[in-house]
């Protein structure tokens, strides 16, 4: 099992099972959600990860066709807990595990 948050605490979860490799991606949306030249990015089995606190602090848009992007929107970090795009995987930024 393991266990991450975003930046302030507020939105805690879990993942059961494997963790994703890790990938880089360069494209432009993932560079401005960033704010470097790359983002840090793994998936995981959407069955395999859960909120275990602050769901209702969670925010989505979507960023492309098919393509939303999740965040805190509490007013203090706006941590992005991560993209989904596929409904069976959800991504992580892998800093908040």
């Amino acid at each position: 099992m393991h266990r991450g948050q975003c930046l302030c605490g507020d939105i805690v979860y879990e993942i059961d099972g494997e963790l994703g490799g890790i990938e880089f991606c360069h494209c432009s949306q993932c560079r401005r959600a960033s704010g470097t030249a790359f983002a840090s990015n793994m998936s995981v089995a959407a069955a395999n990860f859960r909120i275990v606190r602050g769901e209702e602090a969670l925010k989505a848009y979507e960023s492309s066709p098919g393509k939303q992007r999740v965040f805190c929107a509490n007013g203090r970090c706006a941590d992005p807990p991560g993209p989904r795009r596929d409904p069976g995987r959800t991504g992580r930024r892998p800093t908040g595990i």
